[in-house]
């Protein structure tokens, strides 16, 4: 097995648990399985899932772990390898079937699963001469998924006993942005209720949502939430709870499973029985139904939709004020102009300045200015490494002082000290970089697109960059880990 190449995989369900053992004991295991079969520990992988739950397969849908197989598919990962983990619920918490499907998934692909603490090798090979190793598989697939399931059961049930005894006790802490917890009990935030009330009042005279959270924009009227400035889509949100008169909706939550997709599950919230008189009441019984008849007691209509339109949808930002920026069209329908980037902020008369950067010359400084990622972080990477490489230098220099210094002075030791500090910061570096063979590949995936499709670059881009700050001249491309600055022109 020598040469081989072992993948490390940890992963642990809770954050509580990073201030525990689970992170070493699973790392010093990988360390001494690699050593004593004689494999290349591969370090430039990450592949780690923490505080993340493998009972319905989030590791693979959303986490490391379905990253490391998309690794494979690209030719990052050579096939061969070994992808190890502790144990087998380390890598699935799922019912044996979907366990042993995720399972199948891996080994299908010429890579085999090791678990540290058997020994065990699972590859096609193993499982198809040895069928004490599949029923071992279910064996544990089966006692891993029914840890988890008792552990859901003993949650929902404490949920169930909480909603017996709501009288006595508030279920949660969490509560609309109008009201807090005080003393063990819900009050209003005076301030904010007479926000609250001021829109339904504003709103029983026929003013329209766009227009009450311009007017409040407008007096500087402080939201509630992280939101700098307020939106027609709160508001919608204010009028259509029923919070406002007191009345609390709980909900009980399921999982249905997708057959046709490994980790994948329907998150279904069922509202269960209403409980008046939970929170206290800040508008008035009429007023509340009067607005709710006038809108027809349905929702204001959805402002996303299923496809993106702007390839920075989410990631460009205003170079003044930092808020968002959104997509808009000059007219409508046919006399439609060429799409823009607006900031949200002044879209909404927030505050900041109204200016208006058409999209398709920041597409085609994507379209110049993308080819040059991998190549720029190759750059800065091997600068980090030739760094580190001069400070390991110095360190092993202070050693061999203080090795044939019979008292070493005490600023010996501490240089010494801020250069070991020094170090790890840079290993810490280099291992948060972008990996470049996964920058390469999104790359490679982009140039192959037919067409320019918002969506699919913008999920692209997602995978890379933390934002784009949207200058007259020219984009900002900010990485994600803090890694260095991209700037591509705008012509």
């Amino acid at each position: 097995m020598s040469n081989r190449v072992l993948y490390a995989y940890e992963r642990f369900s809770t954050p509580e648990q990073a201030a525990g053992d689970s992170l070493r004991r699973q790392t010093e295991k990988a360390a001494a399985y690699a050593k004593q079969h004689g494999l290349v520990l591969d370090h430039t992988f990450e592949l780690h899932d923490h505080g993340v739950s493998a009972y319905r397969g989030r590791n693979f849908a959303q986490g490391a772990l379905g990253r490391f197989l998309k690794g494979v598919d690209e030719g990052i990962v050579p096939r061969g390898s070994l992808l190890g983990a502790e144990n087998i619920d380390r890598v699935s918490r799922e019912c044996p079937w979907d366990a042993q499907q995720l399972v199948r998934e891996i080994v299908s692909r010429d890579i085999s699963l090791v678990t540290f603490d058997d020994g065990k090798i699972y590859s096609q090979e193993t499982l198809r001469n040895d069928p004490i190793l599949g029923l071992l598989l279910q064996v544990f697939s089966m006692r891993a998924h029914d840890e988890s399931k008792k552990k859901a059961e003993r949650l929902k049930a404490a949920w169930v006993g909480k909603r017996q005894r709501i009288g006595d006790k508030i279920l949660t802490s969490r509560a609309p942005g109008w009201l807090r917890v005080k003393g063990g009990k819900f009050e209003a935030i005076p301030e904010r209720a007479t926000v609250v009330r001021r829109i339904f009042e504003m709103a029983a005279v026929g003013t329209g949502l766009e227009s009450i959270a311009r007017t409040f924009n407008r007096e500087g009227v402080a939201t509630f939430g992280k939101a700098r400035q307020w939106h027609r889509g709160y508001v919608a949100k204010v009028i259509e709870s029923r919070a406002v008169v007191g009345t609390f909706i709980p909900h009980t939550v399921d999982y249905q499973r997708d057959g046709r997709e490994i980790g994948k599950s329907k998150r279904i919230r069922r509202p269960a029985e209403l409980i008046e008189n939970y929170f206290p009441k800040v508008v008035r019984d009429d007023l509340y139904q009067r607005v709710r008849s006038m809108r027809g007691g349905h929702r204001a209509p959805a402002t996303r939709t299923t496809t993106i339109r702007n390839v920075l949808a989410s990631l460009a930002v205003c170079s003044v004020c930092g808020s968002t920026m959104t997509r808009v069209n000059k007219g409508s329908r046919k006399r439609a102009g060429k799409p823009y980037l607006i900031c949200s902020r002044a879209k909404v008369g927030a505050g900041c300045k109204y200016v208006a950067h058409p999209l398709e010359p920041i597409e085609a400084a994507l379209k110049t200015g993308i080819p040059y990622i991998a190549h720029s972080l190759g750059f800065y990477r091997q600068d980090k490494a030739k760094e580190l490489k001069a400070i390991e230098a110095q360190i092993q220099r202070a050693m061999n002082l203080l090795l044939v210094t019979h008292r070493p002075p005490v600023s010996l030791r501490q240089k010494l000290s801020a250069l070991e500090g020094y170090r790890e910061q840079l290993r810490e570096d280099l291992i948060d970089l972008p990996d470049p063979r996964v920058m390469t590949a999104n790359i490679q995936r982009l140039k192959k697109l037919k067409e320019w499709n918002p969506t699919e670059v913008n999920v692209l881009l997602r995978q890379i960059f933390a934002r784009f700050i949207v200058k007259e001249d020219r984009l900002l491309a900010k990485f994600k880990d803090d890694n260095p600055d991209l700037v591509m022109w705008i012509e």
